[in-house]
């Protein structure tokens, strides 16, 4: 019964770090292209089509801003923004990769209506009639994002012994107080990488076809060893472990 419950636990952590991390699970977004280049990576990005939605909320029309593909800013009552996100494969020995920007391309719009504000996660279990509508007056009335870097990097993550950042793509710069909106239309930008591309990983088959699908830059890399595992237990317990140990083995 113990050695059941122990390889049920094990299997059940396994799902929810699958879980956990399916949201990077989504190769090279269409809208950006990849290229490495002697001091980091050069990336290319083309806004794809949009379109601008009406919503009528609390006796009032906003204007929703749709991009197939796209995450929205998450801060409930701001204006929901769509911005772009993806991992980066970057040397263990790097601290903090920096943005740089080469070009880009904007128009400028004069809004007839505000942006339509982000709101609160709300459960299924309950109508979404009932849910109040967040909206953040002060904000509204300064100049928004206007003037926030339209790429930022995240402190690096460690994932399996793989180093990693998240970098984020703002396309859409928006100054409630205005009602303008800036749209980036496209933009070239460098991710430069200070510490070279020594890349001493040591990865096995099946985490290395993960890493292609989580880092869009992730070339692959013939695992150096196989990968080896210590498992201690009492005696009594090796026959019925046995579909554990071969379920971590595969």
């Amino acid at each position: 019964m113990l050695v059941q419950t122990l390889f049920n636990y094990f299997r059940k952590s396994i799902f929810l770090f699958l879980i956990s991390f399916n949201f990077i699970l989504a190769g090279v977004p269409d809208a950006i292209s990849v290229s490495k280049v002697s001091d980091g990576y050069v990336i290319d990005f083309v806004l794809p089509a949009y379109k601008f939605n009406a919503i009528t909320a609390d006796g009032n029309e906003y204007l929703r801003i749709e991009v197939p593909g796209f995450g929205v800013t998450p801060l409930a009552g701001k204006p929901e923004l769509p911005i772009l996100s993806f991992n980066l494969f970057i040397p263990f020995d790097e601290n903090q990769p920096a943005a740089e920007i080469l070009s880009t391309e904007v128009e400028q719009k004069l809004l007839t209506n505000k942006i339509y504000p982000k709101q609160q996660p709300w459960s299924k279990n309950e109508s979404l009639s009932d849910r109040p509508f967040v909206y953040d007056y002060g904000y509204y009335n300064t100049f928004g994002n206007r003037d926030e870097a339209l790429v930022t990097i995240s402190e690096p993550f460690i994932i399996s012994g793989v180093k990693g950042v998240m970098v984020t793509v703002r396309p859409f710069k928006y100054s409630p107080a205005e009602n303008v909106l800036k749209v980036v239309k496209s933009l070239r930008f460098k991710i430069v990488i200070k510490e070279g591309f020594v890349l001493n990983y040591n990865v096995s088959a099946p985490y290395n076809n993960f890493f292609k699908e989580a880092f869009v830059n992730y070339e692959g890399m013939s695992p150096t060893s196989n990968p080896r595992y210590l498992i201690i237990t009492a005696p009594e317990y090796e026959a019925a472990l046995e579909p554990f140990v071969n379920h971590k083995m595969n």
